[in-house]
């Protein structure tokens, strides 16, 4: 078994056109590799420069590990022989920012520079794990509510909701999944929980301006041709699969399907609505017939 304490080693980059020595490093894991795709922010000018001549020239920069199976100490050791035998700087082709050694690793701060850090952070609201404050906080949300108010609640697309049928097609294929999904769902929907659907519904179409909105938007959609072609054709794709035209015409879909429209046709306010829909769209599809026969004539309403 591999010491762990020993797995650091060194390695070599070099100059892709002439072969000279580029860079001396020390790491553990990938870190030989880090230095082929360096972030300008990190690497130091010379070093940079180099990268992207060979990237400009399409030429691969050629790394080697010298020594391997290493501790820490040894590493470094080695790293800072080779800077030093090489050269680095007017001494050498080695654009290493420092002798090698433990550099800037585990350096320990002063007590004059953890107290700058310190200063510099504090009250900077986007370092990781810091809480911000209540009123910040409250800002934010006020904000975030006032976008919502401005924007408005966004419907799904048709792309959208035909991805959703076709998800939910796929969730209750076999009779395993449809009998799982309903013992998961068994007291969630309870008597109490629909009739509280339910209530809540007939007081928001009881209401004129809710009545009326919603209305509009489907006389919108109805009239969007777009929309409605749309919509035909994904009704068409899904009516070709055989599972969703038997559970369309099951005998248990049938019988809820019933059952729910009965309570629907029974409250007059939803009755109002749906035979208001009705004509609607019989409205829509007579001018259709129209436009047809006659477009110089007619118009789409």
């Amino acid at each position: 078994m591999p010491d762990p304490g020993r797995c650091f080693y060194v390695y070599v980059l070099f100059r892709p056109w002439d072969g000279s020595p580029l860079y001396v490093g020390k790491g553990k894991g990938d870190r030989w590799l880090h230095h082929r795709r360096p972030k300008p922010r990190f690497a130091n000018k010379h070093f940079l420069a180099v990268i992207n001549k060979a990237r400009e020239l399409g030429l691969e920069v050629p790394c080697l590990k010298i020594r391997d199976n290493l501790t820490e100490a040894e590493a470094f050791a080695i790293e800072a022989a080779f800077i030093a035998a090489i050269g680095r700087g007017n001494d050498g082709p080695l654009v290493n920012a420092t002798a090698g050694g433990e550099g800037t690793s585990g350096l320990p701060k002063s007590s004059q520079t953890r107290a700058k850090l310190r200063a510099a952070n504090l009250g900077n609201q986007n370092s990781k794990g810091r809480k911000e404050s209540a009123e910040t906080r409250t800002k934010r949300v006020a904000t975030f509510k006032a976008t919502l108010e401005k924007r408005g609640p966004k419907p799904p697309s048709i792309a959208a909701r035909a991805n959703m049928r076709k998800g939910q097609l796929e969730r209750f294929a076999t009779e395993e999944s449809r009998i799982e999904h309903g013992e998961r769902l068994k007291g969630t929907q309870s008597g109490e929980a629909l009739e509280k659907k339910r209530t809540i519904k007939k007081d928001q179409w009881a209401d004129p301006d809710y009545r009326a909105v919603t209305v509009a938007k489907f006389r919108e959609r109805a009239n969007d041709n777009d929309v409605a072609a749309q919509r035909s054709q994904t009704t068409k794709e899904l009516w070709t699969n055989p599972e969703y035209r038997a559970k369309q015409h099951g005998p248990s879909f049938s019988v809820k399907h019933g059952i729910a429209m009965k309570d629907v046709w029974a409250d007059p306010v939803r009755r109002a609505a749906m035979l208001e829909a009705r004509r609607l769209k019989a409205e829509i599809r007579r001018q259709r017939r129209l436009a047809q026969s006659e477009p110089n004539l007619h118009t789409v309403g």
